[in-house]
């Protein structure tokens, strides 16, 4: 039953593996000069890179497996990717 749900970090570690370059999250940024909206292009390899680190960073801080959190706002995709990494295979960690 365990092999039907579907693991986000784990998946995000795959198709890192498999397409490292191509983007996985655009994210709006401010205004140029002439009023055009800039994004910032995150590839999958930097979403896979950038969420194993966020895992270890809370991992030293204490957040073991099973440990519920939660998220209080937005702050981009950056806060997202504990998420991603928490329910992911290397640490079997589930938020």
């Amino acid at each position: 039953m365990m092999d039907a749900i579907m693991n986000v970090g784990r998946r995000l570690s795959v198709v890192a593996c498999a397409m490292p370059d191509a983007v996985a999250v655009v994210e709006p940024l401010d205004y140029d000069a002439r009023g055009k909206r800039r994004y910032r292009h995150v590839t999958f390899r930097q979403l896979d890179d950038d969420s194993d680190r966020i895992a270890r960073g809370l991992h030293t801080i204490g957040v073991t497996p099973g440990t519920r959190t939660g998220d209080a706002g937005s702050a981009g995709h950056r806060l997202h990717l504990a998420g991603f990494r928490a329910v992911s295979s290397r640490e079997r960690w589930r938020f």
